[in-house]
């Protein structure tokens, strides 16, 4: 959890200082996002404990949130918005 956030973090303060290395660091966050998630649903048993209903919606929006700062930040980086 902790690189995840960390790698969040780290990389929407590189966006905003406008650094390219902000790319590679929402990678790390967006990895560490479906390891966590992936491993928490499946071999965790958190489905069978909680139920799809309660067990779904948070793993599915945390790593759609991340996937959303990688396109982000790849678009910035095309468009010239950061260097």
């Amino acid at each position: 959890v902790c690189v995840a956030v960390a790698a969040g973090t780290l990389g929407s303060i590189l966006v905003l200082m406008g650094k390219r290395l902000a790319l590679p660091v929402f990678w790390v966050s967006l990895v560490a996002v479906v390891v966590l998630f992936g491993y928490c649903l499946f071999p965790g048993g958190m489905i069978e404990v909680l139920g799809a209903a309660q067990a779904l919606p948070m793993p599915i929006l945390v790593t759609a949130i991340a996937a959303l700062l990688v396109w982000f930040a790849r678009r910035s980086i095309a468009r010239g918005w950061i260097a």
